[in-house]
Formats: C-alpha cells, sequence, structure tokens
C-alpha cells in the first residue's frame, strides 16, 4: 500500500469519527432521548432495571437492551455526553468497515468509491440518529454486521460454527435491542438459507443448535413483545400502510436532515430520482445481490408491516442502503451523469451535516429548538421563586439541573391541578404540541391565557413555518417561547 493510499484511508476514518462525536459532544438531546435518560437514572442497580423490564411491570415499546447499554455506560463515563460520544464513535467505525471492507470491496471506479463514501460515512440521517442515546446508536453496528455475513471476508472466514454463531448471536442480540428487528432477522435468515443452500445438510445441526439456544436466549423477550410491547407500539409505532408508503418514499429521498423545499432537498431529490430510475432500468442486475435483497426486502417489510411511517426506523438500513445505491450507481452509463449525482450528493448531504452539526433547518422541530439559548436564559431567574409549566422534555431536563421545580404537562395527568394550586410566579414554556394530544395543548394555552405575561422571549425562528402550517396549522413561527407570568 501507497503510504499516501494509507494516509487517505485513515483521513476517511477520522472525518466521520469527527463528525459523529462534535455533534454527540454538543447535542443537549431530544425529546424521545430525555425519556431514556429519565428511565435509566431512576433505577438504582442494572438488577432492578433488567427485572422490570423482563417481569412486564415497564411498559415501553422498546426492549431492555439499549436501557441496559445505557446503564452501564453512565456508570463507567459519569457523563451522558461522554455515553453519546462513545455511541456515536462505534457508529462511524462500524458504517466505515462496512464502506471499506464490503461496499468498495474490489471495486476500481473511484467516483463509485467516492459516491458510496459520500452517502455512508457522511450521511447527516446516521450523524443525526446515531449520536444520541436511544436504541438507534447500538442497533446500527448489528444491522452492519448482519449486512457483511452475504458476502463473507476475511474477518469472518468460511468456518460454518463462526459464521452461524456470528448471525445467531448478532440476531439476538439486535431482537434485544429493538423489536422491529423481527422483519430483518426473518429476512436475513431466509436469504441466508438460500445462499448457503448447496451447503445445507452439512450445516443442518450448527444451525439446528444455535438457532435453539437463540431462541431459549430471546424466548422472554418474545413473549412480551407479542403480549406486551407490540400492542402497546400499535397506539403509536405502527402506521397505516398508506403512511408507511409515504414514509419509505420520504426516508428514499432525502429523510431528516434538510427540509423538502430546502435547496439541499431539492438536490438530494434529483439525485436519487436519477438512481431511482436507473435501478428500475437495471433491476435484475441489481437486485441479484443478496445483500441488495436483505435491503430490499427488510425495506417493504417496513413499509407492509407499518412501522416505516416512522421514518427514523428505516435510519438503522443505512449500511446496505449504501451498497443498493452503490451497485446502482455503477450502473449509470453516462459518467457526466454520475459525476452530476456525486456533485448533487456532496452538496445535498454537506449541507445536510451542517444542519445538523447547528442544530437547524431539518425536520425534527426538537432538534432545532436552541436550547443553549433557552437554558442560558433561564440563568436570569431564581429558582426558588419561579415554578416551571412546559411539555418540553429536553428543556425540563436541563432546567432541573438549576433546581427549578417543573410541572411537566405532557407526562403528568394532573398538571393542571398542581399548577392550579400554585400561587406565585410561573414561567412556561409554549412550544409546538408535539405529542401533547389536541386537548391536552388547548388546556395548556387556556392556562397561559389566565395568567398575566409579565415578559416573553422567543428562541429560534423557524423560516419553514408558513411550509409546515399547510400539514398542521397549530406550527408555530418560532421553536419556542419562554414567558414569565404571574
Amino acid at each position: 500500500m501507497h503510504k499516501s493510499h494509507g494516509l487517505l484511508l485513515i483521513t476517511s476514518l477520522l472525518l466521520p469519527m469527527l463528525l459523529f462525536s462534535f455533534t454527540a459532544y454538543n447535542s443537549y438531546g431530544y425529546d424521545d432521548e430525555m425519556f431514556n435518560l429519565n428511565h435509566i437514572e431512576s433505577y438504582s442497580s442494572a438488577y432492578e432495571l433488567v427485572s422490570e423490564h423482563l417481569s412486564g411491570k415497564f411498559l415501553d415499546i422498546h426492549p431492555l437492551g439499549s436501557y441496559l447499554i445505557n446503564y452501564a455506560l453512565i456508570k463507567i463515563f459519569g457523563s451522558w455526553n461522554i455515553v453519546r460520544v462513545f455511541g456515536a464513535v462505534i457508529a462511524a467505525l462500524s458504517v466505515w468497515l462496512f464502506w471499506r471492507y464490503v461496499v468498495i470491496a474490489g471495486v476500481n471506479d473511484i467516483l463509485t468509491v467516492i459516491f458510496a463514501y459520500v452517502f455512508m460515512c457522511l450521511n447527516p440521517n446516521l450523524i443525526l440518529w446515531c449520536t444520541g442515546v436511544r436504541w438507534y446508536t447500538y442497533f446500527f453496528p448489528l444491522v452492519c454486521i448482519m449486512g457483511t455475513l452475504f458476502s463473507p471476508s476475511k474477518f469472518i472466514g468460511t468456518c460454518k460454527n463462526r459464521f452461524w454463531g456470528i448471525y445467531f448471536i448478532t440476531a439476538s442480540l439486535m431482537f434485544y435491542i429493538e423489536s422491529n428487528a423481527a422483519i430483518m432477522i426473518l429476512v436475513s435468515f431466509i436469504l441466508l438459507l438460500f445462499q448457503r443452500r448447496k451447503n445445507l445438510r452439512n450445516e443442518f445441526r450448527v444451525i439446528l443448535c444455535f438457532g435453539l439456544l437463540s431462541v431459549l436466549f430471546v424466548s422472554r423477550q418474545i413473549y412480551l413483545c407479542l403480549t406486551v410491547l407490540y400492542p402497546a407500539a400499535k397506539s403509536g409505532e405502527v402506521y397505516s400502510f398508506m403512511a408507511s408508503f409515504i414514509g419509505g418514499g420520504h426516508h428514499f429521498l432525502l429523510s431528516h436532515a434538510v427540509m423538502p423545499l430546502s435547496i439541499p432537498g431539492l438536490l438530494l431529490i434529483i439525485a436519487n430520482t436519477i438512481l431511482f430510475l436507473t435501478f428500475i432500468m437495471n433491476i435484475k442486475a441489481v437486485s441479484s445481490s443478496y445483500t441488495n435483497g436483505f435491503f430490499m426486502l427488510s425495506y417493504a417489510g417496513m413499509i407492509l408491516s407499518g412501522i416505516g411511517g416512522k421514518i427514523r426506523n428505516y435510519v438503522s438500513l443505512s449500511a446496505v442502503h449504501g451498497n443498493f445505491l452503490a451497485d446502482t450507481f455503477r450502473k449509470i452509463r453516462f459518467s457526466t451523469l454520475k459525476l452530476i449525482v456525486v456533485a448533487l450528493y456532496i452538496v445535498g448531504n454537506s449541507w445536510g451535516i451542517w444542519n445538523v452539526m447547528n442544530h437547524t433547518d431539518t425536520t425534527r422541530g426538537t432538534w432545532n429548538t436552541p436550547y443553549s439559548e433557552m437554558i442560558e436564559f433561564m440563568k436570569n431567574y431564581d429558582p426558588e421563586k419561579y415554578v416551571i409549566l412546559s411539555h418540553n422534555p429536553v428543556f425540563d431536563y436541563h432546567v432541573k439541573r438549576f433546581s427549578f421545580k417543573v410541572i411537566d404537562a405532557l407526562g403528568d395527568s394532573e398538571w393542571h391541578d398542581k399548577i392550579r394550586e400554585h400561587k406565585g410566579a410561573v414561567i412556561v414554556l409554549k412550544t409546538y404540541k408535539g405529542s401533547l394530544s389536541d386537548s391536552g395543548y388547548a388546556l395548556f394555552n387556556e392556562y397561559i391565557n389566565s395568567r398575566k405575561i409579565i415578559h416573553s422571549e422567543k428562541f429560534g425562528r423557524d423560516k419553514y413555518a408558513d411550509f409546515k402550517r399547510r400539514f398542521d396549522a397549530g406550527y408555530p413561527d418560532y421553536y419556542a417561547e419562554i414567558l414569565i407570568t404571574e
């Protein structure tokens, strides 16, 4: 290997690691993430956490795995920012290894190498979702491992015990981190059996033994998934086919890091439309790869099951998605068109990375909210004098660190009675209703109208508010407004 080539490879690894780590360390978190933090901090021991989850006493749509990992990491590092960085580094390393040893292995076309790198290693959606402390961060590396099994490398070898051992361990861990893994596990198992059909007679006992051990290991989680988690998930995680189909299309075209009608959004839509049309014209050749089959069938399974209505669920497939797009990209016949697609992706993804790192102009309102400014503003007020009323979990989590008493209008069903009992000054944080019900948000606004507002401060103008109001008239012009009332 030439010295310059080795230096280039090292740089190609360090760049995503720096981008992921910087975002992770400087993140204030987002709404769902705060639920994880509060939940984990409520336990005095790992035993208590495990027993409550496996007993079904704690009702949550997500399995035990990510909670237990986070519990261990916060005990080791003592800082959620460092925990985020740890997960971000693992995610960045995972996608780089998949790009280096699976996607571009044996590829001589430099444009394909560059395109695959930009899509995978400089993917703003991965930076957004894999720099937090939720399940995506720990699930994604496992999907990378599973995707690697379709093109065994020197790391896995040809030993049947090693191969199926890696597969079933990976599948079991995936299922303990996220129940949606059932789709990928089913798809991957069928495809691997078909891919290795000539050796099945010799591998049958190994598959049977590892399979039975895995089923035994995840049996409790299967029971919880069918009796507790899935019924709970139907209320907020499973969508109609049309909503899931639209979600799948949205993710394929641009996902979360840029707005659809923004310049980078339109650039990515154009690039991905070119790639989709290229795929349609070369569907047989692209579909012949088992890795691409794993991606396409898993993607289709998410759409058909309804979980694809929550667009973030597709992010875990980003590595095999990159392999699919790289194979499609190679089928583009004209070099000029390849250059155009690469250029569009470089601009679109770079813009998206800027948005994510600076918490601005993504499709995630809670990610765009300028919490640093809001928390700095709150330092002007005495925690002994004011009570805070809010329905924003991120804001609540951070101001509690300054000893403010917070009444949570989102998580406390008795919040209205509690705030009515308070006779002193109240600081109200008003944001988009988010997960608050329409009736709850109406009651929240009714309380605000009953108060005398001494001062108000708005934070983070949303320049896409007019566009968002076409879909929901309740979108405010600013991401947050703090009201000082008496």
